[in-house]
C-alpha cells in the first residue's frame, strides 16, 4: 500500500487539487498517497446543502484519483454536529459513496473527533480494512496519555496496529525552531511504541505563509524555505530512528482553510514554484488594479520558465500549462488554474526528489 518512499501531500478537497491529481503521471501517482482534507461548504454557498456539498467533492475525488491506490479522506474541517438531509454522519456518507464508486478511500480520525465520528469510522473500515490516525501538536506533546488514547481509537474503530497509518502533523512549522519540531516527534515515538508496528508512518508540515504578502512584496520574487523538507530529512538521520518516515506536506498552500468571501478580499496573480529546498513565489498585484487583469500571468509564467530552477514543459502537466502560458499560446487562467499548475509541479517535483533521496 505505502511504497519505499511514498509522499503523503494533504490537499483540500478543492477543483483546483482534483485537477493536478488528475493530471498526474501514472508511474508518479502510484507513489502519491493524497490525504484529502473536506472542506467546509464555502461561505458564498451557504444556502446549499451538506450532501450537494460532499457530493461535489465525492465526485471530484471519484473523477481525479482511481481504483487501485489508496486515498486517505477526513473530514477535519466539517463540524461535528453536522449531518446530511437523512440524519447519516457525513463520515458514512462520505466513505461509503466513494466506496460504491470503487475507490479505496481510508478513513481519517484524530483524537479531538467524538464518539459519533469514531462510530461512523468504524462502520465504514470493513471496506478498506484499515485507518488513518492523524495526531495534531498537542497530541503529540501530551506523552503521558499519547499511547492511551490512541490505544482507545483503535478500538473503538476496530482496528489493529498493523493496519493503522499513524501521521504526525505539525501543520504550519512557520514560527517556531525545526529543532523543537525534531524534539517534539522524538519524545512522541518514545511514548508511542506501537509506531514501530502501525502500517506507515507519516511526518506532515508546512511553511508556506497564509498570506503571501507577509512574505512577498506585489511585483516581486521570493524564495520561502521548504523547512518541512528539512524536518524529515533530519529525523530520517536519527540513529533513534528505527522505521522509515514517510514524507508529507500542504502542497502549496498553508494548512488552515480560511472561510473568507472571494467578493470582500483582493486577489492577487501570483506563481508558486517548488524546487530543491524552497518555494518559488513570484507575485503580481491586484486583477481588479492591474490592467492586464489575468493576463498577468502570461508575463509571470515568463520569469518562472526563465528560471534555471524551471524543469522544462515535458517535466508535469503544470510545466507544461506554465510553458504554454509563457508562450502565450492559450488563454491565462484564474485562480483555480494556477492552484492546479502549482499543486501538479509541486506533486511531480516532490515525488522526484523522494525517490532521488531513497
Amino acid at each position: 500500500m505505502m511504497g519505499t518512499e511514498t509522499y503523503v501531500p494533504i490537499l483540500k478537497g478543492k477543483a483546483g487539487e482534483f485537477r493536478a491529481l488528475l493530471e498526474l503521471l501514472p508511474d508518479v501517482r502510484g507513489r502519491i498517497t493524497p490525504l484529502v482534507d473536506i472542506p467546509r461548504v464555502p461561505l458564498t454557498e451557504r444556502t446549499k446543502s451538506l450532501d450537494s456539498h460532499l457530493d461535489k467533492v465525492i465526485q471530484g475525488i471519484a473523477k481525479s484519483w482511481d481504483t487501485e491506490h489508496p486515498v486517505f479522506v477526513d473530514l477535519f474541517d466539517l463540524d461535528l454536529n453536522a449531518r446530511v438531509t437523512n440524519g447519516e454522519h457525513p463520515v458514512h456518507y462520505t466513505l461509503t459513496q466513494l466506496h460504491s464508486r470503487g475507490v479505496q478511500a481510508v478513513p481519517v480520525v484524530g483524537l479531538e473527533r467524538d464518539v459519533a465520528y469514531e462510530h461512523a469510522v468504524r462502520d465504514v473500515v470493513p471496506n478498506v480494512e484499515s485507518v488513518v490516525v492523524r495526531l495534531l501538536v498537542e497530541d503529540l506533546e501530551a506523552t503521558g496519555s499519547l499511547a492511551p488514547n490512541v490505544v482507545r481509537i483503535l478500538k473503538s474503530v476496530k482496528v489493529d496496529v498493523a493496519q493503522t497509518h499513524l501521521i504526525f502533523d505539525l501543520r504550519s512549522l512557520r514560527d517556531s525552531d525545526i529543532s523543537q519540531h525534531v524534539a517534539i516527534v522524538l519524545r512522541a515515538l518514545r511514548a508511542l511504541p506501537m509506531a514501530r508496528e502501525c502500517a506507515s508512518l507519516v511526518v506532515t508540515g508546512s511553511t508556506v505563509p497564509q498570506s503571501l504578502a507577509d512574505d512577498v512584496p506585489a511585483n516581486s520574487l521570493r524564495r520561502i524555505p521548504r523547512r518541512e523538507l528539512d524536518l524529515w530529512r533530519r529525523l530520517r538521520s536519527m540513529p533513534g530512528i528505527t522505521r522509515r518516515l514517510s514524507f508529507g506536506d500542504y502542497g502549496v498552500v498553508h494548512p488552515d482553510n480560511l472561510d473568507l468571501d472571494p467578493r470582500k478580499i483582493t486577489l492577487v496573480a501570483s506563481i508558486r514554484y517548488t524546487t530543491n529546498d524552497a518555494l518559488v513565489v513570484v507575485r503580481g498585484k491586484s486583477f481588479k488594479s492591474h490592467p492586464a487583469g489575468y493576463g498577468q500571468y502570461y508575463d509571470l509564467s515568463k520569469v518562472v520558465v526563465a528560471l534555471p530552477d524551471f524543469r522544462g514543459s515535458a517535466f508535469s502537466w503544470g510545466d507544461r500549462q506554465l510553458a504554454a502560458r509563457a508562450a502565450r499560446t492559450c488563454g491565462p487562467g484564474n485562480k483555480t488554474t494556477w492552484v492546479a499548475i502549482d499543486t501538479s509541479h509541486h506533486l511531480a517535483y516532490v515525488d522526484d526528489q523522494l525517490q532521488r533521496a531513497a
